[in-house]
C-alpha cells in the first residue's frame, strides 16, 4: 500500500493529473478521478478499489484522506481530526454545536455570524485587506488641496484596523513618475500612517496618473497574500498629462476609488480611472471610508446601512448676468438629466426649486421624486424666466435662505434627511465674508453644496470654489460639454445615497 501511494503521488506530475496548492492549506490538492484512492466520509476514511481501509499513518506512512494528499508530517493529525474523533474530543468555537454521524465527528453547526470547520472564523470582522493610497503630488493639484486630501485620508481609518489581520497599507506618490513612499509592512498604526502620509510634498511636475496606477498594481500583485481583498485609493484632480494612456492602464479586477481634490477637477477622467462615478468621493463626507468597509464586511453583519432619504434644493440664478440661452435651453436640459438621475436612485428623495437674483423665490417646496410626480416636476423644471429687474445675484442671501429652508417643518423638509444644495449660475458676484461664513456654517451642519458654473472665466471659477469644492464649469455661452455634464450628474446622483458603516 505504501509503495502504491508513493507511486500514485509521483504519477500526479507525470501523467498530468492536475495538482495545485490549496488556498486554504499547505497540503497538495489533487483533482480526483474515477479511481481516486481514498474518500473521507462522516463515518471514516475509505479507499476505493483497494483494501476498504485507510492507513492511520502509524509508523510514518502516507495516506490520502478526502481530496488531499497527506504527507507523513500532517497525515496523522488530520486523519484523527476528521476520521477518528467524536464530539467529546472536538471543540466547536463561538457557540457552534458539534454534529456526529455513526459516533464520528461530522461538522460544527455554526451560529449565523461564524464559519469554518470549528466555527473559528468571525464573519463580522473586516476581511483582511491590502490598501494602496496613491497621491497625486503634481503641480496641477496645488499644495492646499493636496494637504486637504492628506488630512482627510489620514482621518479615515480607526487605529485598531491597521495591522496584518485587517488592513495593511502602502503609500505611492506620483507626478512625472511614480515612487513607492512606504511599502506594505512599514506602517504599523494609524498614528504612523498619519505621520507618513503628511510627509509627502508637492512637486512642480506634470501629472502621469497612469504611472501611479500601474505602480499600485505592481505593489499589490507582488504580494503573496492571495486571500486578502485589494483596494486602490487615488487622491487626484483627474487632470492627466497623457489621457490617451488611461484606458490601457488598469485592470478592473482591483477596485479603484478616487478622492477628488484640487482647484479644477475632471469628473470625466475620474470616471475613466474608476469605471464608475459611484467610486468617486469628496472630502465633505465619510462615504469613501464607508464604501471600503462595506466591501470588507459580510452582509449579514449589518454594520453598514444605506439611506436614500435626501432633501435636495436646486437653486437657479435668474439675475441679469444670465443669458436667455442659459434659462431656456441649457439649464432645463441639465435639470431633466438631474431629475432622471434622482428617479433612478430612489423614491426617498425630495426636491425643492429656488430661483434668485437680489431676492430669493421658492418656486415649490419639497416634493417627492416619484413616478406620480415626475410629469409635474418636469414641467416645473422646463423653463426659467429672467427677473424683470436689472440686478445682480445675491449669493449670500441665497445661502442664508437655503440654510433656513433645510431646517423648517412647514415646507416638507425632514430633519433626519441628508441635505444637498446645487447652485447653477454664472457666479459673477464677488465673494464676501458673509458668503464664506454662511457656506462654512452649512457645511459644518451637514449640508453638501455643489455648483455648476455656466461661465469659465477665472473670476467666476474663484467664486464657485469659495462656495463649494465640487464645482463644474461647462463652458462659455452655456454650450454643453456632454461628457463632462453627464459624468458630473452621475457623480451628483450618487452623492444622494448615504452610506454609513459603524465598526
Amino acid at each position: 500500500m505504501h509503495n502504491m501511494m508513493v507511486t500514485f503521488l509521483g504519477c500526479c506530475f507525470i501523467i498530468s493529473i492536475h495538482c495545485d496548492r490549496s488556498l486554504h492549506s499547505d497540503r497538495i490538492r489533487v483533482k480526483r478521478s474515477s479511481d481516486a484512492l481514498c474518500t473521507k466520509r462522516p463515518e471514516g476514511c475509505f479507499c476505493q478499489g483497494q483494501d476498504n481501509g485507510c492507513k492511520s499513518c502509524n509508523g510514518g506512512g502516507c495516506c490520502m484522506c478526502d481530496e488531499y494528499c497527506l504527507t507523513a508530517n500532517d497525515c496523522c493529525s488530520d486523519f484523527r481530526t476528521y476520521c477518528i474523533k467524536s464530539c467529546t474530543e472536538i471543540n466547536c468555537q463561538n457557540g457552534g454545536l458539534c454534529q456526529e454521524h455513526n459516533n464520528r465527528f461530522s461538522n460544527c453547526d455554526c451560529l449565523q455570524k461564524y464559519s469554518g470547520t470549528f466555527c473559528e472564523i468571525d464573519l463580522c470582522q473586516p476581511f483582511p485587506s491590502d490598501v494602496v493610497f496613491v497621491l497625486d503630488n503634481s503641480y496641477s493639484i496645488q499644495k492646499q488641496y493636496l494637504d486637504e486630501g492628506k488630512r482627510y485620508i489620514s482621518s479615515l481609518s480607526p487605529n485598531k484596523t491597521i495591522d496584518s489581520n485587517v488592513f495593511e497599507i502602502a503609500i505611492i506618490s506620483f507626478s512625472d513618475h511614480a515612487i513607492v513612499e512606504h511599502d506594505f509592512g512599514s506602517i504599523s498604526s494609524h498614528a504612523d500612517f498619519a505621520q507618513k502620509i503628511s510627509g509627502i510634498k508637492l512637486k512642480n511636475r506634470t501629472s502621469e496618473i497612469v504611472q501611479g496606477l500601474n505602480k499600485a498594481r505592481e505593489v499589490l500583485f507582488k504580494r503573496l497574500h492571495l486571500q486578502r481583498k485589494k483596494f486602490v485609493v487615488i487622491l487626484t484632480d483627474g487632470l492627466i498629462s497623457t489621457p490617451n494612456q488611461l484606458s490601457l492602464s488598469y485592470s478592473s479586477a482591483i477596485p479603484v476609488y478616487a478622492l477628488a481634490v484640487g482647484e479644477d477637477v475632471s469628473h470625466f477622467y475620474l470616471e475613466k480611472m474608476t469605471s464608475s462615478m459611484d467610486k468617486v468621493f469628496t472630502t465633505n463626507s465619510d462615504r469613501l471610508w464607508s464604501h471600503i468597509l462595506a466591501e470588507t464586511f459580510n452582509g449579514i453583519c449589518n454594520y453598514c446601512s444605506k439611506s436614500s432619504e435626501t432633501d435636495v434644493i436646486l437653486a437657479v440664478d435668474t439675475s441679469i448676468s444670465m443669458h436667455g440661452h442659459d434659462l431656456l435651453t441649457t439649464i432645463p436640459d441639465i435639470m431633466n438629466k438631474i431629475l432622471v438621475k434622482m428617479g433612478d436612485a430612489s423614491n426617498d428623495t425630495q426636491l425643492s426649486l429656488i430661483t434668485f437674483d437680489q431676492i430669493v423665490n421658492t418656486e415649490f417646496d419639497f416634493m417627492k421624486v416619484s413616478p406620480e410626480n415626475k410629469s409635474l416636476l418636469q414641467r416645473r423644471l422646463s423653463s426659467f424666466t429672467q427677473s424683470n429687474y436689472n440686478v445682480a445675484a445675491n449669493i449670500s442671501n441665497l445661502l442664508t435662505t437655503v440654510h433656513m429652508a433645510f431646517n423648517q417643518n412647514t415646507n416638507g423638509a425632514r430633519h433626519v434627511a441628508k441635505k444637498v444644495l446645487l447652485i447653477i449660475s454664472r457666479f459673477t458676484a464677488d465673494v464676501d465674508d458673509k458668503i464664506s461664513s454662511v457656506s462654512n456654517d452649512m457645511k459644518t451642519k451637514g449640508v453638501e453644496i455643489f455648483t455648476i458654473g455656466l461661465d469659465n472665466n477665472d473670476k467666476s471659477f474663484r467664486t464657485m470654489l469659495s462656495i463649494a469644492p465640487n464645482a463644474l464649469h461647462i463652458g462659455t455661452n452655456g454650450e454643453l460639454n456632454v461628457d463632462s455634464v453627464n459624468t458630473f450628474i452621475d457623480f451628483f446622483g450618487y452623492q444622494l445615497m448615504d452610506l454609513k458603516c459603524t465598526f
